[in-house]
């Protein structure tokens, strides 16, 4: 098992090498709480940018809960997709060619659709994004690396505990689920249940 330390660790060892030496983080690194894998590393950085899933076990979803019935997991994936999203934002800027630190959560409809890049069964939640990873040319930033996915990992931890601690947004997923729901309700009835510290996308914390 490989461990989110030894990520950062890696990265930083890496400056200044050839861009494909980034191929060595293909793979799974276990952290607090998630995990991230490396789906795609990209060939260099001015191809699309890497494929990442970040998942959270079962267990750690607090009181997160969904009806089994799709349009309950539709409008839970796509708001915890929105909520991602919204906190990767915040990742610090990077120089570099190409797509270096570029970040991208593929939620552009303003609608309520099913998500390739989340799924939320049984093994817990599935998030994924694309991210640039740093260069200069063709040779590796690894210590901008190394910063990028330390701040990276605060996020995710982050959001990690907002399934479970924090002020309730209950409001607002109503709100944001609530014409899915109507719908719904003419044929029988589901309502997601929410668990307290879900932040609105709108308002990351």
């Amino acid at each position: 098992m490989r461990r989110y330390g030894e990520l950062l660790a890696l990265l930083a060892s890496l400056e200044g090498r050839p861009y494909p030496f980034y191929k060595d983080l293909e793979g799974i690194w276990h952290g607090a709480g998630f995990s991230l894998r490396f789906v795609h590393v990209q060939g260099d950085p001015f191809a699309s940018p890497s494929v990442l899933e970040v998942h959270y076990p079962k267990e750690a979803l607090g009181g997160l809960r969904v009806h089994t019935r799709p349009e309950g997991r539709v409008a839970v994936e796509d708001f915890l997709l929105r909520s991602l999203k919204a906190r990767l934002r915040t990742l610090p800027s990077l120089g570099g060619s190409g797509h270096s630190g570029a970040v991208l959560v593929a939620v552009e409809s303003p609608k309520v659709l099913k998500r390739a890049g989340a799924h939320l069964g049984e093994e817990g939640l599935f998030l994924r994004f694309r991210l640039g990873l740093p260069a200069r040319g063709r040779r590796i930033l690894g210590k901008e690396a190394e910063r990028l996915f330390r701040a990276l990992e605060g996020h995710l931890r982050a959001f990690s505990r907002s399934l479970t601690e924090g002020p309730s947004s209950a409001t607002c997923t109503r709100r944001r689920i609530s014409p899915i729901s109507r719908s719904a309700s003419k044929r029988g009835g589901w309502w997601p249940s929410w668990g307290k510290g879900l932040s609105s996308p709108g308002k990351v914390g």
